[in-house]
C-alpha cells in the first residue's frame, strides 16, 4: 500500500502492519458476504434452473453454503 507525499511530489509506502491484517480482512469479507448471500435468499423468491431448483429451500441453501464458512478465500 502506498500514498502520496503531503506535498504532493512522491509516493511513500506504509508499513506493512498498516490497518488490518489480511487474515482479518478476509475472514470479515467471507462473513459479511455469506450474511448477504442468506439474507437475498430469504429476502425475495429465487428463480432457479432445474439443476438448483434444489436450493429453493431456506436449510437447503444453508447447507449449501455452510463448507464456504472453512474455505479461505485469500492466499495468506
Amino acid at each position: 500500500m502506498v500514498g502520496i507525499s503531503l506535498d504532493g511530489t512522491r509516493w511513500i509506502g506504509c508499513r506493512s502492519n498498516y490497518l488490518l491484517p489480511v487474515k482479518v480482512l478476509s475472514r470479515l469479507f467471507r462473513r459479511l458476504m455469506l450474511e448477504m448471500l442468506l439474507a437475498a435468499h430469504a429476502g425475495r423468491p429465487a428463480v432457479l434452473s432445474a439443476t438448483t431448483a434444489h436450493l429453493a429451500s431456506k436449510a437447503a441453501f444453508k447447507a449449501y453454503l455452510a463448507p464456504l464458512h472453512r474455505t479461505r478465500w485469500a492466499r495468506l
